[in-house]
């Protein structure tokens, strides 16, 4: 689920640079869109930062800044990936405290002498065998 978000996310960057590259040429300068990508291989090995874009773009976003632009495209398709990132944000929260409540109720029950599910399969294999 959370890749198929991380290839929309992509898709919709890219289709809001386009936009922004073809209706408001000045605002894609400005927030310096054509360094997004690396133009080729030799910049992708030589670890491309494009951290300066990826911040406008968030702000362009986080503040609303399309609502300047008076395009109902432009504003459609950025409330669209200000939804999209929330939700994935939420999506990936929620995976990293599954996996912390989890990891820490298996320490825990290694301290208390208790056998987990994992200790009894183990087990369950050994003894077949």
């Amino acid at each position: 689920m959370l890749l198929v978000m991380v290839l929309g996310w992509f898709f919709c960057v890219n289709r809001l640079s386009h936009q922004l590259r073809d209706r408001h040429p000045d605002k894609y300068d400005e927030m310096r869109l054509a360094e997004m990508s690396p133009r080729n291989l030799l910049e992708w090995l030589s670890r491309y930062d494009n951290s300066r874009p990826a911040m406008a773009l968030l702000g362009f976003l986080w503040r609303r800044e399309d609502a300047e632009l008076h395009d109902s495209g432009v504003s459609r398709l950025s409330r669209v990936m200000r939804w999209l990132f929330c939700v994935y944000i939420g999506l990936f929260l929620t995976l990293v405290v599954e996996f912390v409540h989890r990891t820490t109720g298996d320490i825990a029950s290694w301290g208390r002498g208790t056998v987990t599910v994992q200790q009894q399969r183990r087990e369950g294999v050994s003894t077949a065998t």
